[in-house]
């Protein structure tokens, strides 16, 4: 795979530039992350202060180094706001399959910025890091997230029950993928 460790280009879309998450991303991570509504699809807790999201933003930027995963910030050309982030993680080097993560400001929700980003980076994935699979792990209730997925020609494998436990309950996982080619 050509695109090593650590190594994470700055994309292009029409409208945004796709460049590598820092830790200075961290009050992105927290606009994100410390609205509910935002989080309720996710199963994670709403993040509790700025610190917080900076950790979790340190520990972004050490997998990407360490790890080979790939980890990018949307910044809007037209004005410069940061409005989302998405990356490729867990990369199996071996079986050359990784899965994809996104999220949006809500405020930036159904403006288009999530399928032209994740379309750049299932490219990216297939062209660039030579992978063969992506998958999408997907809350079965999140309509517009499966929706995005779908058009952009992932394929539903299947439906992982029960399979996160998040604050006492157990809750499905919808698998999204794509193979290259």
């Amino acid at each position: 795979m050509p695109a090593g460790p650590g190594d994470v280009p700055t994309l292009e879309t029409p409208r945004l530039t796709l460049r590598k998450v820092e830790i200075g991303d961290a009050d992105l991570r927290y606009a994100m992350r410390s609205d509910a509504a935002h989080v309720r699809h996710l199963l994670v807790r709403p993040a509790a202060d700025l610190e917080e999201a900076r950790a979790r933003m340190a520990w972004i930027v050490r997998d990407v180094t360490l790890r080979g995963s790939k980890a990018w910030t949307l910044v809007v050309k037209d004005g410069g706001e940061r409005v989302g982030q998405v990356a490729i993680c867990r990369v199996d080097l071996e079986n050359r399959s990784a899965s994809l993560a996104y999220e949006l400001l809500r405020s930036a929700s159904g403006a288009g910025y999530g399928r032209e980003a994740v379309e750049r980076i299932v490219r990216f994935g297939f062209e660039e890091m030579g992978l063969h699979r992506l998958q999408a792990e997907i809350d079965p209730a999140n309509e517009r997230s499966r929706r995005l997925v779908e058009a952009l020609g992932f394929s539903h494998e299947g439906t992982l029950r029960g399979s996160r436990a998040f604050e006492g309950g157990f809750y499905d996982d919808a698998i999204y993928a794509k193979i290259a080619g």
